[in-house]
């Protein structure tokens, strides 16, 4: 279901003034289950739509219409990437590709996945079940136990990788070149905005 702007003027607030243009959750053509679009609840928008009245929205309007075009692509890709049809979910094949790099404790492979250690080792109990990862004692701490892929689980990071880059590839031969590399300007803007905040 895509967002759709209510046109100013319709309605009125509580004081009896019209109320602003909003973005909200109406109708539209995208069928539940339909490829990334998931199930019937995921807000499933036709971007040009959003994009098109940018211009007459004022500053925190803006705002709000990008985070939800943001938030949705995000959910999207996700989806679009973790549905292999098999029983690994998006976070377990990242942990698997973290664990790619070499073997890892719990606190480290927690931080790389940007969870709490109680959720990896869930995780890894899970994946250490499908034999796709062992526990071996640390070589030097007593206390802490490192994480590493079997070879089945370095055979599954390997069949992961082949399906994320021709799904990407599909995904970005959308764009053109020129698009390509604004698109990468932009995600680099806004990665480094997220991590140097500047104080108003």
């Amino acid at each position: 279901m895509p967002i759709k702007r209510r046109p100013a003027g319709t309605g009125a607030s509580a004081g009896g003034r019209p109320q602003q243009a909003s973005w909200e959750i109406g109708e539209g053509p995208c069928r539940p289950g339909a490829g990334p679009c998931g199930p019937a609840q995921s807000p499933c928008a036709r971007p040009e739509e959003l994009l098109a009245d940018l211009d007459a929205l004022g500053p925190v309007e803006r705002a709000q219409a990008l985070a939800a075009l943001t938030a949705r692509f995000a959910a999207s890709y996700v989806r679009a990437m973790g549905s292999r049809g098999n029983i690994l979910s998006y976070p377990r094949v990242r942990a698997l590709e973290v664990l790619a790099t070499g073997p890892a404790i719990m606190k480290d492979l927690a931080d790389a996945l940007g969870t709490t250690p109680r959720n990896v080792t869930a995780m890894v109990d899970a994946l250490e079940h499908g034999g796709l990862v062992t526990r071996l004692p640390h070589p030097s701490d007593r206390r802490a136990t490192l994480i590493e892929l079997t070879e089945l689980g370095r055979s599954e990071v390997r069949q992961a990788r082949l399906v994320a880059l021709e799904r990407v590839t599909s995904l970005f031969s959308a764009l053109s070149l020129a698009e390509q590399e604004q698109y990468a300007q932009m995600l680099g803007q806004l990665l480094s905005a997220l991590c140097h905040p500047t104080v108003a």
